[in-house]
């Protein structure tokens, strides 16, 4: 249950019952405070907001790459930044693949793939409450799915696009929604000098 998960790893607050609930009450945090009740949420905190939004996108992200085994992929975008640590907040899973693997992809999730204005193939759907987006390279990504990293994510194996490659992804998209991404990138390239200032 996603809410023990939660408590588990909230676990540093002290908890009580509350019996006129009949929910675990944790105490306020600053003037905020917050309920977890079985299989409910009245959660008001945005710590434990943000750490259930992780969890969800990690079984997600769990579940695509079981189902996928042995398909040509790598995870990018936000998702791929927060997971090599990156203080950002993805909204989505997004994945690089050549076309005989988008193939595979739109038969697995039954999903159409269209053709994106900027010159790639795309399909997105849904799991649960998480949208994902494959992508095959474009002008602006290329070579990621030669140049990937290892990262592992609650003991799953996966493939990533590498901090440089989606710094000069970034950089050449050159959307005003992406500054900041390439701000925190940069910062956090130059914190473990893979960059000089």
């Amino acid at each position: 249950m996603i809410g023990a998960a939660i408590k588990n790893k909230i676990s540093f607050y002290n908890s009580y019952y509350d019996p006129a609930t009949g929910s675990e009450r944790y105490p306020e945090r600053g003037s905020k405070s917050y309920f977890i009740e079985e299989d409910q949420f009245a959660v008001f905190d945005p710590l434990v907001l943000k750490i259930r939004a992780k969890i969800i996108m990690t079984k997600t992200l769990k579940q695509i790459i079981k189902q996928l085994t042995g398909l040509k992929l790598c995870l990018i975008g936000s998702a791929n930044l927060k997971y090599q640590g990156i203080d950002i907040a993805p909204h989505d899973l997004d994945f690089l693949t050549d076309e005989a693997s988008l193939n595979k992809v739109a038969k697995v999730f039954n999903c159409q793939i269209s053709d994106n204005e900027d010159g790639y193939k795309e399909c997105e759907f849904k799991i649960g409450n998480v949208d994902v987006h494959f992508v095959t390279e474009s002008k602006f990504r290329t070579n990621q799915l030669d140049n990937t990293l290892t990262i592992y994510i609650d003991g799953i194996r996966v493939l990533a696009a590498s901090l440089q490659s989606e710094l000069e992804f970034y950089q050449k998209w050159n959307r005003s929604k992406d500054k900041i991404k390439i701000k925190l990138i940069k910062r956090i390239m130059i914190s473990n000098g893979t960059i000089l200032k």
